[in-house]
């Protein structure tokens, strides 16, 4: 499976080979010289490993519980209406309460960005 990052090295190794003037015109305006095109590169994935995107976590419903399993962690958000609280479990350890689902959901939502980030490093 290639990843957006391989599949870009990819293009923009074979737009260097295609070059023979030595630089890249990007706009009527700007020109790179392809000595420098490996270090924009380099510096465009440092970018892009310290700024990951995080897909956002995917919620099932099943009475008074939202669920969503990842393969880093197990999230659990069970409301209790008739004690008006909502408590959020990570890994089955009951970690907080919330005021509202939303406010749960979004607190293991920054767990699950948080331990991803923890995984690149």
């Amino acid at each position: 499976m290639k990843t957006k990052a391989t599949k870009a090295y990819k293009l923009m190794d074979e737009a260097v080979h295609v070059m023979s003037q030595g630089v890249i015109i990007y706009d009527s305006f700007t020109v790179v010289m392809t000595d420098d095109v490996e270090e924009i590169i380099d510096i465009a994935f440092k970018e892009g490993q310290s700024n990951p995107q995080i897909k956002e976590l995917e919620w099932t419903h099943h009475g008074e519980a939202h669920y969503s399993n990842t393969i880093i962690s197990n999230y659990i958000v069970y409301e209790n209406i008739h004690k008006n609280t909502v408590r959020m479990f990570i890994n089955e350890d009951l970690v907080r309460s919330y005021s509202t689902p939303e406010e749960a959901k979004q607190a293991c939502q920054e767990d699950f960005e948080k331990r991803v980030k923890e995984c690149l490093l």
